[in-house]
């Protein structure tokens, strides 16, 4: 038996077999009850409203089938749209209308038996939202002997900060975060999971990548907050800078015949890999070279001729000029 094109249900009876359904279907908002093993073809759409459906049999969506759902603020926490008295396989994907007062709190969707029941059977299409959309989620879970899939979203919040050429941050400060505290964060590149070795698991507030972050990549981050919910960030884009660097020279001015001190402070140690320092006369002429080989600490020697000379600090696109007094 098939159906075709736009049906309302309101209430099936059917025997104990298999029924496949393509085109568009719609349960309403009322609940609907389907005897038998129910197959969702490759152009089926099943439209769901704020409806349940019960399957006594088991559930096969074929690749292309859609379901379509609203989570609504008043969907409760073990609320299902779609209740399976059997297994599900196939690939489907679920398309949740999110309620935009809803804040990181999970809804089951669908249950089925455990045996048989792949976690992918039911997917959502990852999209990267716009800052202030809604990202959404749907997570397998298993309890007992049955699977469940849960659904989970709330608008994207302007979490990440960039500190450096290597290193991003979550805003952590319920003063300027909108009133959020956190607990864990999952660290994501490109839609991909990440794995930040400097910390447990998934890592910790801030995620360091290496010698520098991906200039093409998008970051994001998975929060949870103290209140259980979980919250998404904005997407964001990695913006190449120049790391601050402070260069310091002491003493200045630097008596006749003595060693200057020099001192880098910067968060970007790397950035002394390859860093020097050029000692320049009034007249423009290089005088002196010096490789700081890594260090934050090193001397130089300038002329012993009395006069102003310029110290030019370089590390990768970082250049400094300090004026130092010889006397």
């Amino acid at each position: 038996m098939a159906l075709l094109c736009l049906c309302i249900i309101s209430q099936i009876s059917a025997q104990a077999i298999q029924t496949r359904w393509h085109g568009k279907i719609s349960i309403g908002e009322r609940p609907a009850l389907m005897n038998g093993d129910m197959i969702l073809e490759a152009d089926g759409e099943l439209h769901t409203g704020g409806g349940k459906l019960s399957i006594t049999g088991g559930y096969r969506g074929e690749t292309g089938s859609r379901i379509f759902h609203d989570v609504t603020i008043e969907t409760g926490d073990i609320s299902r749209f779609m209740d399976i008295s059997g297994s599900a396989e196939g690939s489907t994907e679920i398309i949740p209308a999110m309620d935009a007062r809803r804040d990181g709190l999970p809804v089951d969707l669908i249950r089925a038996k455990k045996d048989g029941s792949d976690a992918a059977v039911f997917h959502i299409k990852p999209v990267m939202p716009d800052c202030g959309d809604c990202y959404v989620q749907l997570k397998h879970k298993t309890a007992g002997d049955y699977s469940f899939w849960s659904v989970m979203g709330t608008k994207t919040l302007p979490l990440i900060k960039q500190l450096s050429s290597h290193t991003l941050l979550v805003n952590n400060n319920a003063s300027t975060n909108g009133g959020h505290s956190f607990s864990y964060y999952r660290w994501y590149r490109d839609g991909q999971l990440l794995k930040e070795n400097a910390h447990s698991e998934y890592g910790g507030s801030y995620y360091t990548g290496e010698n520098a972050l991906d200039a093409d990549a998008t970051y994001s981050v998975e929060a949870t907050g103290t209140d259980g919910n979980l919250y998404f960030s904005c997407p964001y884009r990695y913006i190449p800078q120049a790391l601050a660097v402070g260069v310091t020279v002491y003493p200045n001015p630097v008596p006749r015949y003595t060693q200057a001190n020099i001192r880098v402070e910067t968060v970007d140690l790397s950035l002394l890999k390859d860093a020097s320092v050029e000692i320049y006369d009034m007249l423009g002429r290089l005088v002196g070279k010096t490789a700081l080989n890594g260090q934050t600490l090193t001397t130089v020697n300038f002329p012993p001729k009395q006069g102003i000379y310029l110290l030019k600090f370089r590390a990768k696109d970082n250049i400094e000029d300090i004026k130092v007094t010889v006397e």
